[in-house]
């Protein structure tokens, strides 16, 4: 996918379609109710073709997941009247709320087009069918085309929030309501008082108790849907629950199975012989993942004549793009780009060439490529990339520095080894937020052991046209080198000890970046919170050092560091000895969950877990699940004091469906009994005081009147160094702890003097400033006081 209509800037376009009347000519709509009209190439701004936006009323991004909102909010599609040279009719599909409404309705309205030829009568508007959903957020009007037949299709989620909760809810199924189908209308002679007929040859006709309009049912989220030009097959990209997505070829009639059906998997087993479905074209199964298919076209563009004649969809979530081919009856899908754009939406030029348009407002087309479907340029060997010693491939190369981190992202108990590699002159830049932004030509390398041995090394590098890729490399049983592993992944079992074999996921291309976003700089590892600590360097005879100190010491960072260590924050081990609960579950909240799970991500699950969001900010205290219940009653994301109705450890203790994190691990961690700790505290979603001002609330500081972001306490005793004098723990800070400390001075990092408990400005020595600090605060008095320690 190549970039295209970049002369729109950032105007956002969310659906796009060629005009009828002018090949060079494009309308476009917004989320907010907005259409637009250009010409391609043309450097001039886009003409304002008709303003809805009083129709969408008060849904938009902050309200969407809320009861009564619409995930499909705002103008969701629009397409023309197959006759619109003649009538200039406009059809527009739209989900909206009014103040005084509690509930979104769905519409299908149609628009006239001016004498000036380009831009719509918004007092012509005459309202096809509207619905008015329920409570439920999710599934509304989606799509619309017209077919070859000339009738009107629109396709209608079935409404209903995910969760056993709600199963017995959904429509789907249900002939006399219009939620989870597609619709077939004819709208030749729309008038006010008859906007629609129903086609005489629509299957439920004249069935009792059915409703006319029904062409097909049994679908979920029908969100994307386009006709063969050639064929006429009506092709539909389905959003499944929480197994599988479905590719379907729509007949009439036809019962697609939802919810009976997810996929091929029957999910209600009495009706699984009883009633007669068609099974999809092709799944797409989730393996744990959250994705959404969505569906596209059949190409038969020019440009790239291997594609002629397949089906053209997208995986969301995973990032792949596929070609589907028909096999006599039997269809294969063909990854051809592993690491897309954030598509939702497809659309075809007049040379019926493919474009689409992303969750950033971007547009791109699909064009012929030499990396297709392969793997590029990417060395067939670990040994070939420059990142380890040709001749030793499990020692890495001299440009490569090794680095470690505080909390570690959960990998069904294997070890890690880290390292990164700038280019020559170029430097880390430390945004606000401590996270680091990598200079392109950058490279982290990742590898993952057992019993010391490598069998798994990850490579993600940032290339000169911004964009970031990941790559996987599995190890020859002899350690002679590591081999590419193809773009789509490949499952492996890996001997974790002498007596257990466990299964291993080696990620596809598509998958690094599903954890690796944009909103977390991509590399997830190095951050200030993460590297301010202490790390035994192999490179050198393992001597220990500050990492952040190391970092700025040798040039990475283009700036200073943005404070003193002991003011930077720093996150825990889960099981670290001498801290508390709350900031070691906010650390594995932020190591395992927040590269998702933060602002700037489109997923619909909004909470903050980042380690630094105060608790009032993260949208977990008492808030309702989004997405599923999990069959837990009276279920909320966090349920302050009662664990067994909180989603989140919920989440965390699942592998299979519905697991947190969706991929990378088959087996649980103790990091569910962690966080049920922490939500069984009083004050889990209080709002807690900060005596000192470190971002550290006053129930997980060990040091509650001293500022000390980084919580250091070199002797464990739930006392932060920087008020703790008491070196040999006898709680009084007295002449024996002073001699201790005067008899280091002068030590520097590595000598045998040296303690880091004595070195109180973390400068990397024990110096006359660390005495009189010593003298000054801290002597004569026992350790300071702590948010969960006291002084015996």
């Amino acid at each position: 996918m190549t970039p295209a209509f970049t002369e729109l800037g950032g105007r956002r376009p969310f659906a796009m379609r060629v005009s009828p009347l002018d090949p060079k000519r494009f309308y476009y709509v917004t989320r907010t109710g907005l259409m637009y009209t250009m010409i391609k190439g043309d450097t001039k701004a886009p003409v304002l073709a008709l303003d809805i936006t009083d129709e969408i009323g008060t849904i938009d991004h902050t309200n969407a997941y809320s009861p009564g909102g619409s995930e499909e909010f705002g103008i969701a599609s629009f397409t023309f009247d197959p006759d619109f040279a003649h009538n200039g009719w406009v059809f527009v599909v739209f989900n909206g709320r009014q103040a005084n409404e509690s509930t979104t309705t769905s519409y299908l309205a149609r628009f006239t087009l001016k004498a000036d030829g380009l831009t719509l009568n918004r007092d012509s508007q005459l309202i096809i069918l509207k619905q008015v959903q329920g409570t439920s957020w999710l599934h509304h009007f989606g799509d619309v085309e017209f077919g070859p037949d000339g009738f009107l299709y629109l396709s209608s989620g079935d409404g209903t929030l995910n969760g056993a909760a709600y199963f017995d809810d959904i429509r789907a199924q249900n002939l006399d309501d219009l939620h989870g189908k597609i619709l077939r209308l004819n709208v030749a002679n729309s008038t006010a008082t008859k906007p629609y007929t129903i086609p005489a040859s629509n299957p439920f006709v004249g069935v009792a108790g059915a409703r006319g309009e029904i062409y097909a049912y049994g679908f979920r989220n029908p969100w994307r849907m386009s006709f063969d030009t050639v064929t006429g097959n009506l092709w539909l990209g389905d959003v499944g629950d929480a197994q599988y997505e479905e590719v379907n070829i729509v007949e009439q009639g036809g019962n697609y199975g939802w919810p009976i059906f997810e996929g091929t998997n029957c999910r209600v087993t009495a009706q699984c012989g009883s009633t007669t479905t068609k099974a999809p074209v092709h799944v797409v199964s989730h393996n744990g993942e959250s994705i959404a298919v969505i569906g596209g076209f059949v190409y038969h563009g020019s440009a790239i004549p291997s594609l002629s004649g397949k089906y053209i969809f997208r995986v969301y979530g995973r990032n792949e793009l596929y070609a589907l081919t028909s096999n006599g009856g039997t269809y294969t899908a063909e990854l051809i780009i592993d690491n897309t754009p954030n598509m939702n939406s497809f659309f075809t030029d007049a040379d019926q060439e493919i474009y689409s348009t992303d969750m950033d407002g971007n547009v791109y087309q699909l064009v012929p490529s030499s990396t297709t479907g392969g793997s590029g340029t990417f060395p067939a060997l670990l040994s070939q990339t420059g990142c380890v010693r040709p001749s030793k491939p499990t020692v890495a190369a001299v440009a490569m520095v090794p680095y470690g981190v505080n909390s570690q992202l959960w990998s069904d108990g294997a070890g890690k080894k880290r390292w990164v590699a700038l280019p020559d002159g170029k430097t880390v830049t430390i945004d606000s937020d401590g996270d680091f932004d990598f200079p392109t030509g950058s490279v982290l390398m990742k590898s993952f052991l057992f019993q010391g041995k490598p069998f798994e090394t990850r490579l993600l590098k940032h290339h000169n046209d911004g964009t970031w890729t990941g790559t996987t490399y599995k190890w020859k049983s002899d350690l002679s080198d590591a081999t590419l592993v193809p773009a789509g992944g490949e499952d492996i079992t890996v001997k974790a000890n002498a007596t257990k074999t466990i299964n291993w996921h080696l990620p596809s291309r598509s998958e690094c970046t599903l954890c690796h976003t944009a909103a977390a700089k991509h590399a997830l590892g190095p951050n200030v919170a993460q590297l301010n600590g202490f790390f035994a360097y192999p490179n050198a005879n393992n001597k220990v050092g500050q990492q952040l100190a190391t970092w700025s010491d040798i040039g990475m960072f283009s700036a200073a560091l943005p404070g003193a260590l002991y003011d930077l924050p720093t996150l825990s081990a889960p099981w670290a000895k001498g801290v508390s609960n709350v900031r070691r579950a906010r650390s594995s909240l932020e190591a395992n969950c927040a590269h998702c799970h933060r602002p700037g991500n489109d997923i619909r699950a909004t909470m903050d877990l980042r380690f630094g969001t105060d608790i009032s900010e993260m949208a977990i205290c008492n808030e309702a699940p989004r997405i599923s219940d999990l069959g837990i009653a009276g279920a909320k994301l966090l349920a302050p004091g009662h664990p067994e109705s909180s989603i989140i450890p919920a989440r965390v203790s699942l592998r299979g469906e519905n697991q947190m994190p969706p991929l990378g691990t088959f087996i649980t961690d103790g990091t569910a009994t962690l966080l049920n700790g922490w939500i069984k505290r009083g004050d889990v979603c209080s709002a807690v005081p900060d005596n000192d001002g470190d971002s550290v609330p006053n129930n997980a500081d060990n040091c509650l009147n001293i500022a000390n972001a980084n919580q250091l306490d070199s002797d464990s005793d739930k006392f932060g160094d920087r008020c703790d004098g008491d070196f040999n723990n006898d709680y009084v800070t007295d002449d024996t702890d002073r001699e201790l400390i005067t008899q280091a001075v002068g030590s520097s990092f590595g000598d045998a003097e040296y303690r880091t408990n004595y070195d109180f400005d973390l400068n990397g020595r024990v110096d006359d400033d660390d005495l009189y600090y010593f003298n000054h605060m801290l002597a004569g008095h026992p350790p300071g006081a702590s948010g969960f320690a006291k002084v015996p």
